[in-house]
């Protein structure tokens, strides 16, 4: 494809990626919850001691993304009253679990004068989720996740913010 054709579907791209960032660029955050558990109580958490990221199909440095995660949590839940400690002495464990996708946004009709036929574009689709267990991990009590097209520019401000999002309804009722 070259000359009018390539200059017409280009502000197309932008234009379908707009559309596309616009319904994921704001996504909501999923989460449910024990409505049994008395959340009022916990004061002290830790960190499962499991605790490993789980990256499928992922080229990410582990470690960078482990202590994003966990320095945005531990901020968040800090600056609600909580402290982080050593394992025997948690009310609650915090874990997480990450998860990319690979997805492909199909056109079949694109005008004639545009293209040669279909036309597909090809993203990545993170998933985060932060899950709240009882003292011995044995049940989750809260689980929030949130899902949004990656982005590879500024990661830690995106991590940041998929944090902070995540956790704005925790605790219940706060």
């Amino acid at each position: 494809m070259q000359g009018p054709a390539l200059r017409l579907l280009a502000p197309l791209t932008w234009l379908v990626a707009g559309l596309h960032a616009g319904c994921t660029g704001m996504p909501a955050v999923d989460y449910d919850f024990d409505p049994d558990t008395d959340f009022t109580r916990w004061h002290e958490y830790a960190w499962a001691p499991s605790q490993a990221p789980r990256l499928e199909g992922a080229r990410i440095d582990d470690r960078a993304l482990d202590d994003r995660i966990k320095r945005a949590t531990d901020a968040i839940l800090a600056s609600r009253g909580f402290s982080n400690v050593e394992l025997a002495e948690a009310d609650f464990l915090v874990a997480y679990s990450v998860r990319l996708e690979d997805r492909t946004l199909h056109f079949d009709a694109l005008p004639r004068r545009l293209g040669d036929g279909p036309q597909d574009f090809e993203y990545k689709v993170g998933t985060l989720s932060i899950l709240i267990a009882d003292p011995n991990g044995e049940r989750m009590l809260w689980r929030g996740s949130l899902q949004s097209e990656v982005d590879t520019q500024s990661p830690g401000k995106r991590v940041e913010r998929a944090v902070a999002r995540i956790l704005e309804p925790f605790p219940p009722g706060h």
